[in-house]
Formats: C-alpha cells, structure tokens, sequence
C-alpha cells in the first residue's frame, strides 16, 4: 500500500529479499519459512511439501521415505524393505524377514515350513521335502533318522511307520524292514528276528 509509516514483515510461508519490495513472495514447494524470512528452508531428507507457502514440511509416511532435500512428493519402499515415520531411506528386510508388497512400514516373519536367509527378501522360500521348520527360520531343518517328510513347506516330519526305518537324515520317504526283521514306530534301523521268531514277509512289525 501508498503511504504507509512502517513496513510489514514478511508472513510465515513468504520471503522478502530485496529492497523496496511490494509483496511478499511464496515459498516454492519443497520448501518453508517462518515469519520474517528473506529466503525459504529447503525440506531436509526424510520430509516434504509438495505445497507452496508453506510453514513447515511433512514427514515421509511410514513405508515411505525421501533421500533429497526440497522434495515435493515421497517415495514408497520397495519391497524386500521397510520404514517408520520420517526416514531418508528405506532399511532392508533382514533374516528371517521378508516383504513381499510395496509401501510397508514391517517386514513379515517367515512362516512355518519356509526360511528367509538373504536381506532384501521379497518372499519366503518353502523348505524342501525331507526337511522342515517352525516360524521365523532362516534355514529349514533335516528329519533326523527315525522320521521322514516326502513334501515341500511343512512344518515337521512324519515317524517311520512300524514295519519300515528311515536311516538317514532329510530322508523324504521310508523302506519296509526286510523278511527276517521287524520294527516299531519311528525307527531308524530294523530289528532282526531273534530265536525262536521269525518273519517271511517284508515290512512287519513283530516276528
């Protein structure tokens, strides 16, 4: 205005930074400034304004982030990754997490009968037949001897029927005790038929 006795200051969201000024100017987008500014605040990594004249910058939202200063729009993660509130970066899924969606403030625990064994993982991979696990594995364990599991993703082993043995490790399926032997639940070795017992079929389990 003409003929005014004293200047005002530039309002919260403006700058002034030359002489004889008229108006205040509008901090661009990206940026901020409080009252009486003569140059506007860049954002700082990890928040944004993706409008002008503005007072302050928001936060990256959570499964999001910002890496530059005077940003005007925020970035999801991606998946394999994660975020809380206000971060510059995304931070990796570490064993035995994963994620497997875009934008996510968690990782995700793998489930029973799979593992997670590599940071960035974009999902959990199923624990091969003759092994097993429980939830959050980052490897699966073999059957031991006595057991034995003949499909993928579970979550334990089955016991050698009686009449059969498992006798090795990560085994997927079972042998019937030969003629002559026997065996009870869950064993890894067959029992030989002792005086006066005996047996002429395969697969039992008594003499």
């Amino acid at each position: 205005l003409v003929g005014q006795s004293t200047c005002r200051l530039a309002p919260a969201g403006t700058f002034v930074n030359t002489s004889n000024a008229t108006a205040a100017q509008a901090c661009p987008a990206g940026t901020w400034s409080s009252d009486a500014a003569t140059s506007c605040t860049p954002c700082s990594p990890g928040r944004f304004q993706p409008l002008p004249s503005q007072t302050s910058c928001q936060p990256a939202s959570a499964g999001s982030f910002v890496s530059e200063e005077a940003a005007t729009k925020e970035t999801a993660c991606r998946a394999g990754s994660f975020s809380s509130t206000g971060q510059s970066e995304c931070t990796p899924c570490s064993p035995p997490t994963f994620n497997d969606l875009v934008g996510q403030s968690t990782c995700r625990l793998a489930p029973a009968g799979t593992f997670v064994n590599t940071s960035n993982a974009t999902a959990a991979q199923a624990c091969p037949a003759g092994t097993w696990s429980s939830d959050a594995a980052t490897s699966c364990t073999p059957c031991s001897p006595g057991r034995f599991q003949p499909l993928p993703s579970q979550t334990s082993c089955q016991p050698a029927s009686a009449g059969s043995f498992v006798s090795e490790e990560a085994a997927t399926k079972e042998t019937a005790c030969r003629a002559g032997s026997f065996s009870s639940t869950g064993q890894s070795e067959c029992t030989p038929c002792s005086p006066p017992t005996f047996n002429d079929l395969v697969g039992q389990s008594t003499c």
